[in-house]
């Protein structure tokens, strides 16, 4: 989850009965009684969860994915006991996010669904009859049975973690279900369960034989892993600068918008920031925005620099702009995810927007928070048909439309992010 500067009463209250899931794991897995690791294996288990988590990478569309989830896996197989737990909760809380300020409430929650998904993930094996790697070794058979047990216990865990994250990104930010699951990144749970989970048993008969040289071997497939992912980030951001320089000679034809979509872009990822949406949110926003006007690029020159009003046939033509932007970009893989927001982006509060007529909460919120900013540097940008308002004028007209074009929560974000600013406005 994100940094997050406020966080919902309600998901207080989730935080709360989160850390009493975690109070109730943890006295259930010390009740089994299972045999703690020789501390050398459980410090060097937390040591590579750390290390792991340390190295995590960045990913473009927000977000960080690592391989502490073998390590993690590894505890759950090898003592099936409360060392699981602190296997686990080593990684739930890095430097870098102490060094950031993540809100405690976050943090808290780290921690509780770090041992909330151990003990999901023991439960599954307890329940299947098979016994922690430490108690049935050396006698172990890995049996059909054995390995599916281990996989509906990777499984477990992923799917407990994926539950109790998205129920908190939602209730921490006032999201739709729906749609905290569309931004889930479904293909690293897959990849946990189909690569690390094998990879965490390996590493737990490592562990338990203290052979931690046959582990630099396993290491090669982890590196390889990091390095891939490295390559597809830069890959990533070598796409998103194309689009940057497509967007730019696209306004460079029309000298009142040019700058805007940056502008913009700038403005969604900080009223995002502001809110306190998780990093994934706040990158998606800021992709949206960028290019939140390319559908655009089907009308007409006349149309766009009219200085008239417009007829009924040339609203039509530029009300359809969202539709076409938005089913553009859904036909990019990396873009696919800003389709809703674009195709929203001109959508109100009261149902009187286009090009759907949606109103309230189903328009997405980063569709509000664009609409915000949107209108904004919209209104203080200098257009054929009228002069730029002043950034005080427009503001009051921002605050104005809060209820019924716009919606409050994001309006009152925006404000402060305005006041944030200061004389530094938004170019840049």
């Amino acid at each position: 989850m994100g940094t997050g500067k406020k966080v919902t009463r309600r998901y207080k209250v989730y935080v709360l009965a989160m850390l009493c899931c975690a109070g109730a794991s943890i006295s259930w897995l010390w009740s089994m009684h299972r045999p703690w690791l020789p501390a050398g294996t459980l410090i060097s288990l937390i040591a590579v969860t750390i290390l792991s988590e340390s190295l995590a990478v960045r990913l473009p569309k927000g977000g960080s994915t690592s391989l502490a989830f073998a390590s993690d896996f590894a505890a759950v197989v090898l003592t099936g006991g409360v060392p699981a737990a602190l296997v686990a909760v080593a990684g739930a809380v890095t430097w870098e996010e102490i060094r950031e300020h993540k809100s405690p409430w976050i943090m808290m929650f780290n921690v509780s669904q770090a041992v909330v998904c151990s003990a999901a993930a023991v439960a599954v094996l307890q329940i299947l009859g098979v016994e922690p790697i430490a108690i049935s070794w050396p006698n172990l058979v890995v049996t059909p049975h054995i390995a599916a047990s281990w996989a509906l216990s990777a499984l477990a865990f992923e799917a407990t973690n994926l539950l109790a994250v998205t129920v908190g990104i939602s209730l921490a930010y006032d999201m739709p279900v729906g749609q905290v699951v569309r931004v889930q990144r479904l293909p690293i749970v897959l990849f946990n369960i189909l690569v690390l989970a094998p990879l965490g048993v390996l590493l737990a008969l490592v562990a338990l034989k203290g052979r931690w040289l046959t582990g630099l071997v396993l290491a090669v497939p982890f590196m390889l892993e990091r390095r891939v992912l490295h390559a597809y980030v830069r890959l990533y951001e070598s796409f998103t600068e194309t689009l940057r320089l497509l967007v730019s000679a696209l306004e460079s034809k029309d000298t009142y918008t040019k700058g805007h979509s940056e502008r913009v872009a700038k403005l969604a990822r900080a009223v995002s920031v502001q809110i306190g949406l998780n990093s994934e949110q706040v990158e998606l926003a800021e992709r949206a925005a960028l290019l939140h006007d390319l559908g655009k690029i089907t009308v007409s020159s006349s149309v766009l620099k009219s200085s008239a009003r417009l007829g009924p046939v040339e609203l039509a033509e530029i009300r359809q702009h969202p539709a076409i932007g938005a089913r553009l970009v859904s036909q990019i893989e990396f873009l696919r995810d800003a389709a809703p927001v674009i195709a929203a982006h001109h959508e109100k509060m009261d149902g009187s927007g286009y090009p759907e007529g949606l109103a309230g909460d189903k328009i997405p919120l980063l569709a509000r928070i664009l609409a915000c900013v949107d209108a904004y540097d919209a209104m203080t940008s200098t257009r054929p048909y009228r002069e730029a308002l002043s950034p005080q004028v427009a503001l009051e007209e921002i605050q104005r439309s809060a209820g019924t074009h716009l919606d409050p929560r994001v309006v009152e974000a925006f404000c402060q992010v305005i006041q944030s600013f200061g004389d530094e406005g938004t170019d840049g």
